[in-house]
């Protein structure tokens, strides 16, 4: 199946959005209007937007080598 990918389509996935597409890369050729890296980018960027960010200073960050065991979820 070829499919043709609006931007409300995939932020709707990636923000698991009850409407999002139940078939989500059961496809064989996916096709988007170069547009499509834009706005997504700007609806990342107003989610972010709204996110208190926190300094992170290197003497809090543990390198690689020196785990403590804190376990950090990603998307």
């Amino acid at each position: 199946m070829t499919v043709y990918l609006d931007t409300s389509v995939v932020v709707r996935h990636f923000l698991q959005h009850p409407a999002a597409l139940a078939t989500w890369g059961d496809w064989e050729d996916a096709y988007a209007s170069a547009l499509l890296r834009i706005q997504v980018n700007e609806q990342l960027q107003r989610l972010v937007d709204r996110i208190h960010m926190v300094d992170l200073r290197d003497s809090i960050l543990p390198s690689p080598a020196q785990s403590q065991g804190i376990a950090v979820q990603g998307i």
